[in-house]
């Protein structure tokens, strides 16, 4: 997703700078939220404001996550994250 908001604005992202190292317990929640993230539900002319939640629960079950309601919740953080940096830029 970075990728895509970045070359809208001509620029190649600086994942090193911007992208903390994973913690083993986050591994699941990344994981669904880039298989999700082109499911982000958009009002209006395009602008996001949050993710499908049945494509998130469905990814889930697909790829076996045990937790899936801590998962679920880390990956609406990360959807609300994107979203703020989304805006900010």
């Amino acid at each position: 997703m970075c990728e895509a908001i970045h070359s809208k604005k001509g620029r190649v992202p600086d994942c090193d700078a911007c992208t903390p190292p994973l913690m083993p317990e986050n591994e699941d929640a990344v994981l669904i939220f880039q298989i999700c993230q082109d499911q982000l539900l958009c009002a209006g002319m395009s602008t996001p404001y949050g993710i499908n939640q049945v494509a998130v629960h469905e990814a889930m079950r697909l790829y076996g996550v045990e937790d899936k309601k801590n998962c679920f919740e880390k990956v609406l953080l990360l959807v609300r994250r994107v979203l703020l940096v989304t805006e900010e830029e």
